[in-house]
């Protein structure tokens, strides 16, 4: 015997679980906009780490050498790896855009049909990142990032 008073119904669950969805998608399109940020400043990595590597020897003066005696040889190792890496970094950023505007399309989507609450800071968000994931692409399309 089946008691359908207390059993959930697809039509009453269905607005939470997607408005829940909706939410995280939002969470997950500011992540892919810190990843899409990140690799435009990927050109920078190679000089933090040249930077870190020389201020190394100051600190620790000079007793890295007796540590370490082939230290450059090190330091040459590490460079290639990060010269070999930054390329593959670079050409994942419009992926990364990609995912960024896709998941602040559907987010924003179904956080409008939300009939129980209202999320003005989530769709705020989502209308002005979308304008910046605009700007960026029209920028990567035409060339100049």
């Amino acid at each position: 015997m089946k008691n359908k008073k207390y059993r959930p119904y697809l039509a009453d669950m269905a607005p939470s679980y997607l408005t829940h969805l909706g939410l995280i998608l939002s969470n997950l399109s500011i992540l892919f906009l810190i990843l899409t940020i990140a690799t435009f400043f990927v050109v920078f990595i190679p000089v933090l780490y040249y930077l870190i590597i020389i201020a190394i020897i100051p600190l620790t003066i000079g007793t890295v050498f007796i540590v370490f005696p082939n230290y450059f040889s090190l330091f040459t190792k590490g460079t290639d790896i990060i010269n070999a890496l930054t390329p593959v970094i670079e050409k994942a950023s419009p992926l990364f855009l990609a995912l960024t505007a896709i998941t602040l399309v559907v987010s924003t989507i179904l956080l409008l049909v939300d009939k129980k609450e209202r999320h003005t800071g989530r769709l705020v968000y989502s209308f002005s990142i979308f304008a910046v994931v605009l700007v960026v692409l029209i920028g990567i399309i035409g060339g100049a990032v």
